[in-house]
């Protein structure tokens, strides 16, 4: 296994989620550089990251630690560097076997043959997952950070649910947890790596072909079998931010590639069914929830590689 780092930038705005009770095992150990603790507003902003963390502590169950930095950026509006493992396609499946235990896992599973090379390309590059949900399948990881996550907290505002004129700290914060955990922009190597990674496995075109292109010619759907779509990716007439995004809904979501001002949003049962299936347990995979309505001001998340 090969571990290098990633970076993902959101350049002006995301949305993110609010969490449902429940008892889980997950552990996100959160540690805050100096630009947090030193600011003005660094009691609320540690405050909120930790609401964030809940949202997913509450809801996963894996045993695991996730470490997690976090830095006030000053620039942009938020962007993580993830730490990755590079596995063999039959490695990941075997150990998704292993781990299944919803029905989403099975039915992933019924449509990943088994076979040395993965069915997205049919090469035998393997297939790239971040250190986070490399321990949630089984893998063990030699890593003391799994991702460092950059903020701006000058252009956003701490109460989640009110209908500022900027950005939710509180979305922004949650997004870029998730991408540490391996969904949004880790999801995808389209772009970026000829080889795939994990939520590559589950693309699929309008003809319920597997896709692995940069073309904006053709719809992606996030599907278990091709056939039902569950969510649709960032693809048809592309025009930025990560392919492993969603496209933009009209009631925006989490894993938007492109993103608004305003109160934020809650997680939604497509984002956590792209994370169940990615490696993760769960308490219990939530029906679609209602969003908050989001302000006017488009923006997009973008990504690159970082050695």
């Amino acid at each position: 296994m090969n571990i290098k780092l990633m970076r993902a930038s959101l350049m002006t705005g995301v949305v993110a989620g609010l969490a449902v009770s429940a008892s889980a095992n997950l552990v996100i150990n959160p540690t805050f550089d100096s630009s947090i603790t030193t600011n003005a507003n660094g009691a609320q902003m540690m405050a909120t990251i930790n609401q964030a963390i809940a949202v997913y502590q509450n809801m996963i169950l894996d045993p695991i630690t996730v470490n997690i930095r976090f830095v006030d950026s000053g620039s942009g509006l938020g962007a993580s560097s993830a730490s990755t493992i590079h596995v063999t396609y039959g490695d990941l499946r075997s150990h998704m076997v292993t781990d299944a235990t919803s029905a989403d896992d099975n039915m992933a599973l019924a449509h990943l043959p088994v076979q040395a090379n993965d069915p997205v390309t049919n090469a035998s590059t393997g297939v790239d997952i971040t250190t986070a949900q490399a321990r949630a399948l089984g893998f063990t990881t030699n890593v003391s950070s799994d991702c460092t996550i950059w903020l701006n907290s000058s252009i956003c505002h701490f109460d989640h649910g009110v209908n500022h004129n900027s950005y939710d700290y509180f979305t922004v914060a949650s997004h870029e947890i998730t991408e540490a955990l391996g969904a949004g922009g880790w999801g995808s190597n389209i772009g970026f790596a000829p080889g795939i990674a994990m939520l590559d496995l589950f693309r699929y075109d309008e003809f319920g072909n597997r896709t692995f292109t940069t073309s904006g010619a053709h719809h992606a759907y996030f599907s278990l079998d091709g056939t039902t779509h569950i969510d649709e990716f960032n693809q048809i007439n592309y025009s930025g931010g990560d392919y492993a995004d969603w496209i933009v809904h009209g009631t925006p979501q989490i894993q938007d590639w492109a993103g608004t001002t305003g109160p934020g949003a809650d997680m939604v049962s497509s984002e956590w069914r792209a994370l169940d299936v990615s490696g993760y347990d769960f308490t219990t995979v939530p029906e679609p929830g209602s969003f908050l309505a989001l302000g006017l001001g488009l923006a997009f998340l973008s990504r690159r590689r970082r050695k």
